[in-house]
């Protein structure tokens, strides 16, 4: 704790210091406060998170009721040249007969993703504006018609696909058992401090609780 204490004051500025000063009255002050809640934290660590135990089978329950959490989409990665005017687009859906449409998207689109060759990477659907969903129904390697938005006059060429797939339950088995684990300990840490406050006068600082 000492360490974490110490290293917290080495990173920060001046003004900081100063506003520990003005709220607790001096650094050694600040530091005995910050251990004791530090302490604390490591005591309720102790009684409540190492008391919570979590089963392969409570996980397995979880993954079968959440198991849409756990399919990836289908995506696709795809080039796209941008233009202001639908002339200009049919005039770059000639060239594109002859010259390859990265080249042609850094020379002519007017998109941020130009100078990549026009490359959007992978994207699922509903990840980007509903006309660009027309690459969901391409093959690989082929280029769509000109399709307009908000934006201008697009062109759009399929790169790659990815089917859409289910992630196995050994594949997520540990990240579901943390994410159990850290549920029940909240709720416990919840339920411990309700049954303080009923049995105990205590003044609970809602700060630190917070923090």
């Amino acid at each position: 704790m000492e360490e974490e204490v110490e290293g917290f004051l080495k990173g920060g500025d001046e003004s900081v210091k100063t506003v520990i000063k003005e709220k607790y009255g001096s650094l050694d002050e600040w530091k005995k406060e910050i251990k004791r809640r530090l302490l604390i934290k490591k005591t309720i660590h102790e009684v409540i998170d190492k008391t919570v135990k979590v089963t392969e089978k409570d996980a397995r329950e979880y993954y079968n009721r959440n198991r849409k959490n756990y399919e990836i989409p289908q995506q696709v990665r795809a080039r796209m040249i941008v233009v202001e005017t639908e002339e200009e687009a049919k005039r770059i859906k000639k060239l594109l007969k002859k010259e390859p449409f990265e080249e042609l998207a850094k020379k002519y689109s007017i998109g941020p993703e130009a100078e990549k060759g026009g490359d959007l990477g992978f994207f699922g659907k509903g990840d980007m504006p509903p006309e660009f969903e027309i690459v969901f129904k391409l093959p690989r390697g082929a280029i769509s018609r000109i399709v307009k938005t908000p934006y201008g006059y697009h062109i759009f060429k399929v790169v790659d696909k990815k089917k859409g797939r289910k992630l196995r339950f050994r594949d997520v088995k540990d990240i579901i058992m943390e994410k159990i684990k850290r549920e029940r300990a909240e709720k416990k840490y919840r339920e411990w401090i309700l049954t303080l406050k009923q049995n105990i006068e205590i003044d609970v600082d809602r700060e630190f609780l917070s923090s």
